[in-house]
């Protein structure tokens, strides 16, 4: 699982715990370690052209 790499500087984040209506919030660190997930740059600048 890929996480945005901005996620990190989130004190939580919350996460669909599985079931209806519960939501985890868990440490984005202790989220990529639970799902041994990692973390890349996922953003669109959407500002410059793509064609220069």
């Amino acid at each position: 699982m890929v996480f945005e790499q901005s996620v990190l500087k989130l004190d939580l984040m919350y996460i669909n715990g599985g079931g209806r209506g519960l939501v985890v919030g868990l440490d984005p660190a202790d989220a990529l370690r639970c799902v041994n997930g990692q973390t890349a740059d996922l953003t669109v600048d959407l500002t410059t052209d793509p064609a220069a």
